[in-house]
């Protein structure tokens, strides 16, 4: 009986997803509707499109999460991936303006014009006593050459250096092709990390007030006073804990051995830490701790899972050999993340085998 109620339920999904061009164009102004359906046809499916090669890959790059509709050849559209319309609308506008040179070349200058001045309204928001300035320009005095960073908040002796990046991690990078992996970290990871450490050197090196063009008006910042300069990596797509500790990105070959490493996030994952720590003192020892923490600890986690451990205890781990402790993030029940610590989890994790020249790393897994 349930099997037959199900079978009933199921069937009964077939026309409540089904739709004529008619049903998706009613909502729309009449002068729309044929660039629209030019829309849904190029996310839809045709019967035969995807050949048995590409069902052998089915679970590492499924044709339906971004071609949610299937075209039944009469009209109708059936809607076989519903929730790809609000999880992946983004990618799948991005799929369908990549087929053309000059819809691809837009669509990236709107990525990255949309990164930079939601990162500022960030800053802007949760920084409220920053000096803030969008796309300053300087010189480096090592090769005279000029650069511009994105954003920089200028917070009593404190600096952070903001790098929007918002290159997308392709197909075959995240099927963990090598070539393919390296060059996305390299543009979103090593290349803003470059820039910022460039950025760093010049402004421990000068002397007196340096005044930075802007598209804010000019940025004075008083080197000599300058006592702290933080240094954040932001991209668009979040790439998860592939990018939350750079030392096990070098220990796989994926990043240069002598690159020095700014933390990186995506913009949505620096919004939520800022929103969820309520001073602006904290949220400024959190950016300074977290470049820190990386270089100290051996973990696998993700933004999120540092934020809930910050919170637990502000990245204070103890790193000397004589009192090494295990500590673990882990996530528990299906509404938060936990975390356990000290002795009570030492039978729970398995200490990381730091290099023997790297004395007292705590580990996290």
């Amino acid at each position: 009986m349930e099997s037959m109620l199900w079978s009933i339920s199921e069937d009964r999904l077939v026309s409540m997803l089904t739709f004529t061009a008619e049903d998706l164009l009613a909502p729309v102004n009449p002068a729309d509707a044929a660039p629209l359906l030019a829309l849904i046809d190029a996310a839809s499916l045709c019967f035969g499109q995807i050949d048995d090669a590409a069902l052998q890959h089915l679970h590492l790059d499924n044709p339906a999460r971004l071609k949610p509709f299937i075209a039944l050849g009469d009209g109708r559209y059936f809607l076989s991936n519903p929730h790809s319309l609000g999880m992946n609308v983004a990618e799948i506008l991005q799929e369908i303006c990549n087929r053309t040179p000059a819809t691809k070349g837009r669509m990236e200058d709107m990525r990255a014009e949309w990164l930079e001045t939601k990162l500022r309204s960030i800053v802007s928001t949760f920084l409220p006593h920053a000096d803030i300035r969008r796309s300053v320009e300087w010189t480096d005095p090592e090769n005279h050459r000029g650069y511009e960073s994105d954003v920089i908040a200028v917070i009593d002796k404190t600096v952070i250096v903001f790098e929007a990046k918002s290159a997308k991690i392709d197909g075959p990078a995240k099927r963990g092709a090598l070539n393919s992996l390296k060059g996305a970290l390299r543009k979103l990871v090593v290349e803003p990390s470059d820039q910022s450490a460039r950025f760093k050197r010049m402004l421990e090196a000068a002397t007196g007030t340096l005044v930075l063009p802007s598209d804010d008006g000019d940025l004075e910042i008083d080197a000599a006073t300058v006592r702290n300069v933080i240094r954040v990596n932001v991209v668009l797509d979040p790439v998860g804990p592939l990018s939350a500790h750079w030392p096990r990105l070098k220990d796989a070959g994926l990043v240069p051995k002598d690159a020095d490493i700014a933390p990186t996030m995506s913009i949505f994952e620096l919004e939520t830490v800022l929103e969820s720590l309520t001073m602006e003192v904290e949220r400024c020892h959190y950016l300074s701790r977290r470049g820190e923490l990386e270089q100290q600890v051996a973990y696998i986690a993700d933004e999120l899972d540092l934020l809930a451990f910050y919170i637990e205890t502000q990245f204070n781990v103890q790193s000397t050999r004589a009192a090494r402790r295990a500590v673990a993030l882990r996530q528990v029940r299906r509404g938060g993340i936990g975390l356990q610590r000290g002795k009570e989890c030492r039978d729970a994790v398995l200490p990381y085998q730091a290099d023997a020249d790297v004395a007292g790393d705590a580990a996290v897994s």
